[in-house]
């Protein structure tokens, strides 16, 4: 290469250069005018509907009496934070407006856009019946942006446009399983062979209905409440297919039907029907199908399990252990194969001859108590015959009637929780083992004595009567 050619090739590269940082400049220019000017300009109030059309396929949304509906691709009312956020964006999302190539007669060369054919269509409206259109190319210009018609101009719409065109039915549908959760005003649960009413009393509180006996828990009936106004569609199953396939999704035997009386609203009936596990799977599927509605949805697996309670579901936990403590006189009690007796006279608590030899750790015994006083069920269990119990307290009055008498034991597959009864409930329980697993008579003598250890058979569980 002579020093001619040299001195022409670095010229060249130098202009080269120079031309790409101008091309690379002027796209930076271009985006950053998109960044100023929206592409309709109309104020989000203004719209009373949106169409978008995308590969054949229609979703429209449109304003009544102040809600948003969905009208396309079918019928249903939309979620209101959500289409308002879509339509938000649309009246918004900017462009930059380019000089178009134009051709001899004057028309733009829509095709040097890619805007001739497969556009993405959207189309709003206002209360005047004015109508604004913007077309969107198939593909991208550069960067994420897209080239796209405005009456009868070229834009580059910037980067969020993609949002808008990709919004789908099942964005925009209201996922509330109950549209009007204030008027909800009572329940019938047909669950796992129970048959109950609950009402909604005052605010949030709820009851059993015809039941004056049932110790209601007043918490769980407020949480329940508020599983059910809160119950949320999870994911939509395709309509045409799922009212031909009940079986597929437990629907032909449901584990639970729930009738939602509504206030001036009638009645909703929700069947749930739950789907086992397969391999892969973290939990059991629950699915739904509404008597206000055409479909099958998907419910989220812990929140279908919050309201497929049975009748003892909401039995009061606190009941096994509401003693009055200030009637206990004697206490018996049986942990890891040894007992003790303690009685209390003048107001003081000693042991009995059985424990002779033995020192009482008073504030140990009535920090049991105390405790014990604190505990409640988690859950109540379906009658189970032949439970056996390891660990026993009997407390007793001044006449020698129970006060209390609970048994507790190892049966659960979680190393967290016990298997209880209590003479104060008819139904075994599950409760927290924190402060029972490590319990033993030996820890409420001041001085243990193993010796004089008397071992205990305490197979009997209270008769819960």
């Amino acid at each position: 290469m002579n020093k001619l050619t040299g001195v022409f090739f670095v010229l060249a590269l130098v202009f080269g250069g120079i031309a790409y940082y101008e091309y690379e400049n002027s796209k930076e220019e271009k985006v950053e005018k998109a960044r100023e000017a929206q592409i309709i300009g109309w104020g989000q109030e203004e719209l009373v509907s949106a169409t978008l059309e995308k590969s054949g396929k229609l979703l429209k949304v449109e304003r009544r009496d102040g809600d948003w509906w969905l009208v396309q691709p079918f019928e249903d009312m939309a979620d209101q934070f959500n289409v308002n956020s879509w339509a938000g964006d649309i009246a918004t999302e900017k462009g930059a407006k380019l000089d178009a190539k134009k051709t001899a007669a004057g028309d733009v060369f829509w095709a040097e856009y890619g805007l001739d054919r497969d556009l993405t269509i959207l189309t709003i409206e206002n209360e005047s019946g004015d109508k604004a259109v913007v077309s969107f190319a198939k593909n991208a210009a550069f960067d994420g942006q897209f080239f796209s018609r405005y009456k009868n101009d070229v834009y580059i719409a910037v980067r969020p446009w993609a949002g808008v065109m990709a919004k789908s039915a099942d964005n925009l549908r209201n996922r509330d399983v109950f549209r009007k959760k204030s008027k909800i005003e009572k329940v019938r649960m047909q669950v796992m062979g129970d048959d109950y009413t609950l009402i909604r009393a005052e605010g949030e509180t709820w009851s059993m209905q015809d039941d004056e006996s049932f110790k209601f828990d007043l918490n769980d009936g407020t949480a329940f409440g508020r599983q059910l106004s809160g119950l949320r569609i999870e994911s939509f199953v395709d309509d045409s297919s799922a009212l031909k396939n009940l079986k597929t999704f437990g629907l032909d035997k449901p584990v639970g039907v729930l009738t939602v009386s509504m206030a001036g609203q009638g009645e909703q009936q929700l069947q749930i029907g739950k789907v086992a596990k397969k391999a892969g799977q973290e939990d059991d599927k629950y699915y739904a199908k509404a008597s206000d509605a055409k479909g099958v949805y998907e419910l989220n697996a812990a929140a279908a399990k919050a309201l497929l309670k049975r009748k003892l579901g909401f039995l009061n936990k606190q009941l096994p252990f509401q003693f009055d403590l200030s009637q206990a006189q004697t206490v018996e009690l049986v942990a890891k194969g040894r007992s003790v007796m303690i009685i209390k006279d003048l107001a003081k608590w000693s042991l009995t001859e059985a424990n002779e030899g033995e020192s009482l750790d008073v504030a140990k015994l009535e920090s049991f108590l105390s405790d014990l006083k604190s505990l409640s069920a988690r859950d109540y269990l379906p009658s189970q015959k032949g439970l056996k119990f390891d660990n026993r307290v009997v407390i007793r009055s001044q006449d020698g009637s129970e006060i209390l008498n609970f048994a507790w034991t190892k049966k659960q597959p979680d190393d967290s929780m016990l298997t209880g009864v209590s003479s104060l409930v008819k139904t075994p329980f599950t409760l927290s083992a924190a402060k029972l697993t490590a319990l033993s008579a030996d820890q409420f003598f001041a001085k243990p004595n193993s010796e004089k250890a008397s071992k205990a058979d305490v197979s009997d569980q209270p008769s819960g009567e």
